[in-house]
């Protein structure tokens, strides 16, 4: 095993108009937040839990592969997301109260062409599981596991005879009971559904898979793997609820599901499986830019609930409620929400703005300056280990950082606490 441990005047005319454009966007970004969440699968309605420090974007639809899981043992919502400056992170959240463990960056390989995708925990051997790719989309493709709390890659093995992978849907699931991660992969310009041991990295099985799967959800209680089998043609693409044979690759009927023609739901879907009432759950649309969440039952394709979604109403093209996925443990369906920042008085304003930092990005000389006095500073890495931690007495601060880097400056007065990113570029 091999471990990775990463590292003219007509233009003058129109500049006014474009700074007024980037300036309202700063200000829109300002009132917008990721937030943790949950759903009601009955009514479609969504419960703010907490917001997400510094994540501004979500990989999501189109090509998209799929970065998202959860770890119903400690009940942590695993996902990919990114800063205003495109940095990205593996984040790790309480699903108990919303707050943020671990947020490492991902990949953390020291090339930003690198990726790690298709992620899934399994509980027994209390690891997350995921495909790698180096740099460029070409193969060779790696199955590896990944540390939540440093977003080191460790190799388990190279998969030979799959060259590509098809993006936008959920197409990996996890076997937890057989330690069994399923993918559907291509060889050549061949579909196969390939089987891979999670402690070796062989591949056990790879019969010719339907081109037209997608959305895998493995029940860890019929231990069937079920998804949805697309067909017809744009823009009625009708999506039935099937169940697949992984030695074989063939696939049983269980329903289709009416209404659900929407073929612009590729990669937005967002598949999720309630085990404890064997219900697979997913986001379908209708063609006309209705939205529904679908809550069906595996046993004889029933829908059991299929509200609007997400209620209350949001602005589609600005805000979302995405990312769906289960806690079997609690009994509660989780997402992420891009949306509004409640308002918030003077007071409590003043928490986060009682010192400033600056220049930042810097050099690695950083001044720090408060308007009262500074008990402590701590600076902490994306690993979240300490690099920086001193008392203080004094309102003004001088900080050194020799290392390049992504870091969390904290201060703390007698009174007020609060913690600021700061990045270090020479």
């Amino acid at each position: 095993m091999r471990i990775l441990n990463i590292p003219r005047r007509r233009k003058n005319l129109l500049l006014p108009f474009f700074l007024f454009i980037i300036f309202s966007k700063v200000l829109t970004a300002q009132t917008k937040s990721e937030f943790f969440v949950s759903v009601d699968p009955s009514n479609g309605s969504f419960h703010k839990i907490a917001p997400i420090p510094d994540i501004r974007w979500i990989p999501n639809g189109g090509l998209t592969w799929q970065y998202t899981t959860f770890n119903c043992k400690e009940r942590q919502y695993i996902f990919k997301g990114h800063d205003s400056v495109y940095n990205a992170y593996l984040m790790t959240i309480d699903a108990t109260d919303g707050s943020v463990l671990h947020n490492p960056a991902h990949p953390n390989t020291g090339d930003s062409l690198d990726d790690v995708f298709y992620l899934q925990y399994d509980t027994t051997t209390n690891k997350l599981y995921g495909i790698y790719k180096n740099a460029p989309f070409f193969p060779p493709f790696y199955f590896v596991s990944i540390d939540q709390t440093t977003g080191a890659i460790n190799i388990i093995n190279t998969l030979v005879g799959i060259t590509g992978f098809s993006g936008g849907g959920q197409y990996a699931a996890l076997d937890v009971q057989n330690g069994r991660y399923i993918i559907k992969g291509v060889n050549g310009t061949t579909a196969k559904l390939f089987t891979i041991d999670i402690h070796t990295g062989n591949i056990l099985y790879s019969p010719l898979s339907n081109y037209f799967y997608t959305d895998f959800q493995f029940d860890i209680v019929t231990n069937k793997l079920y998804g949805l089998l697309l067909s017809g043609t744009s823009p009625n693409i009708i999506h039935t609820l099937v169940s697949i044979d992984i030695l074989t690759g063939a696939y049983t009927t269980i329903a289709t599901i009416p209404g659900v023609l929407d073929a612009s739901a590729t990669g937005t879907r967002y598949p999720t499986f309630d085990s404890n009432h064997g219900r697979y759950i997913f986001r379908g649309g209708d063609g006309a830019g209705n939205w529904n969440l679908y809550s069906i039952d595996v046993s004889n394709g029933n829908v059991i609930h299929s509200p609007a979604y997400p209620l209350p109403p949001i602005t589609p093209t600005i805000d979302n409620v995405i990312k769906l996925q289960y806690d079997n443990a609690s009994d509660t369906l989780y997402a992420l929400h891009w949306g509004d920042v409640e308002t918030i008085d003077l007071k409590s304003s003043k928490d986060e703005s009682f010192f400033s930092v600056f220049p930042n990005p810097s050099n690695g000389q950083l001044n720090i300056s408060s308007s009262s006095v500074i008990t402590h500073i701590e600076v902490t890495n994306q690993s979240g280990q300490s690099v920086y931690s001193s008392a203080s007495t004094k309102k003004d601060h001088l900080l050194h950082i020799e290392k390049n880097g992504v870091y969390y400056l904290t201060v703390s007065t007698k009174d007020q606490k609060a913690t600021r990113k700061i990045v270090v570029m020479r």
